[in-house]
């Protein structure tokens, strides 16, 4: 990371309110480090802004991109374009100070948020928090991506064991906790709400070399609902694992990525909704279930000519649900998803991408026989610093 006195913060703050990061995120579960002298402050931005463009071959989506759960759910609003669709924004800013002196270790605040508007709605600004944290040594504190996926409250903690591995805990507190109170085959719920926002614990550990990392992941997440009308609390207990693996086959020319993850009651933490965790028994508290998910992700990049091309090819899948609690679910509540996609990339220089991708998702549900689809085609011009 580039240092910066502080003689110079004013100038670059200014600098910042006309450039937005990374066209491909970094890894925010790894913890910071700035080389700095001591008694310096320092201040490293970075940014991205994107202009995105999407076209959706057999239905209107209002989300843009493709996203499977909402597959099926048309938008007649959202009109067909070629034009600018979206413009994203992103700022990311990082203070501190060194706190050991002779050390890389940084004592600081990082604040990463979004802009992002809607070229088709005058009334679609959105401006977001992605994350917002403190951060003193192996310490982080505050908005951040969670050990075992998603964003939430938490305190984390991470220690080097040796130069190839490293670990992490963390305490979450998740706000994406099923709520039955406003939804029961969609009249109010009154007898049933959630009792207490118990916090989550997850763990992982990582081995990296040269050639790529392996890294495990496990998760508890307690749940308590409480029954008004017989004043009987239940207490549930979601758990996922999840592994996380990158080969570089050849770096800078082939890379491949690998997940995958299994657990009960941590489907919103993969990439679902709350709803899609728990099976909600509203006349008996206590035979409420948890679903069981699977998911499995791929991810293939090739670098045709070093820097200048590179093609990605990616395959996702989501299952939710097994056949003995399906028997208890809705016909067309989501039972699984899957997409692939394939795109090319021009980086014409550091700043500057150019990248065209296409996307086919399918959505099945529990009973139904008829399957959703979408394909997307999304162009995208990007400009970071």
């Amino acid at each position: 990371m580039k240092k910066i006195s502080t003689k110079k913060i004013t100038t670059l703050a200014l600098g910042c309110l006309f450039s937005t990061s990374n066209f491909a995120q970094a890894d925010e579960n790894n913890m910071l480090s700035v080389e700095t002298k001591k008694d310096t402050m320092y201040m490293v931005p970075s940014g991205s802004m994107n202009f995105n463009t999407y076209y959706h071959l057999n239905e209107h989506n209002s989300t843009g991109g493709l996203n499977i759960e909402n597959i099926g759910k048309k938008d007649t609003k959202n009109e067909q374009t070629f034009l600018i669709h979206d413009i994203t924004g992103n700022l990311k800013l990082e203070f501190g100070i060194p706190y050991k002196e002779d050390e890389e270790k940084t004592a600081g605040v990082v604040v990463d948020v979004n802009l992002s508007k809607n070229t088709l709605n005058t009334n679609s600004g959105k401006l977001s928090v992605n994350t917002f944290y403190a951060h003193y040594g192996n310490f982080i504190v505050g908005h951040h991506t969670g050990i075992f996926g998603g964003k939430s409250t938490q305190v984390q903690f991470k220690h080097t064991i040796n130069e190839n591995m490293n670990h992490a805990l963390s305490i979450e507190q998740t706000p994406n906790a099923y709520n039955p109170e406003n939804l029961a085959d969609g009249v109010k719920n009154e007898n049933i709400h959630v009792k207490k926002m118990i916090p989550a614990g997850a763990y992982n550990i990582k081995y990296h070399g040269e050639s790529g990392h392996v890294k495990l992941s496990g998760l508890l997440r307690p749940m308590e609902y409480h029954n008004k009308k017989d004043e009987k609390d239940t207490m549930l207990l979601g758990y996922g694992t999840k592994i996380d693996a990158e080969w570089k086959i050849m770096p800078k020319k082939l890379n491949v990525t690998l997940s995958g993850a299994y657990g009960k009651g941590v489907s919103s933490y993969l990439g679902a909704k709350a709803e899609n965790d728990i099976v909600m028994n509203f006349k008996k508290l206590e035979d409420t279930i948890l679903l069981p998910v699977i998911t499995a992700s791929g991810n293939v990049e090739i670098y045709f000519i070093e820097d200048i091309l590179s093609a990605n090819f990616a395959g996702n899948m989501i299952m939710i649900g097994d056949e003995e609690s399906n028997k208890k679910r809705k016909d067309n509540d989501y039972n699984m998803g899957i997409s692939v996609s394939g795109g090319l990339k021009y980086h014409m220089n550091k700043q500057v991408n150019i990248g065209i991708q296409y996307t086919h998702g399918i959505k099945n549900h529990v009973k139904d026989t008829k399957d959703d689809d979408m394909g997307v085609v999304k162009a995208t011009v990007a400009y970071k610093f």
